[in-house]
């Protein structure tokens, strides 16, 4: 593979990208938590989640009540490896 990412590994980041939005918008927080390795964290300004239960708990009450209340859009990134 040497320096060159291959188009399988470009477009599983460009599906996980697209995942991470759609789970958010619709409040499928486990399944928006399961991107993520367990000990993985969730960092944006001041907000921090260690691990996917945090996760789960912080984006349940950092998120709107209700789905459809906010839409991630998402484009094509530029992915270089």
């Amino acid at each position: 593979m040497g320096c060159e990412m291959k188009t399988k590994h470009i477009l599983a980041i460009q599906q996980l990208l697209a995942r991470y939005g759609q789970f958010v918008d619709d409040r499928r927080f486990d399944d928006l938590a399961a991107l993520f390795c367990e000990d993985g964290v969730w960092e944006a300004g001041p907000l921090r989640f260690e691990g996917r239960e945090a996760m789960v708990v912080g984006f349940e009450q950092i998120e709107p009540p209700q789905p459809g209340m906010v839409k991630h859009i998402t484009f094509t990134p530029v992915i270089e490896g």
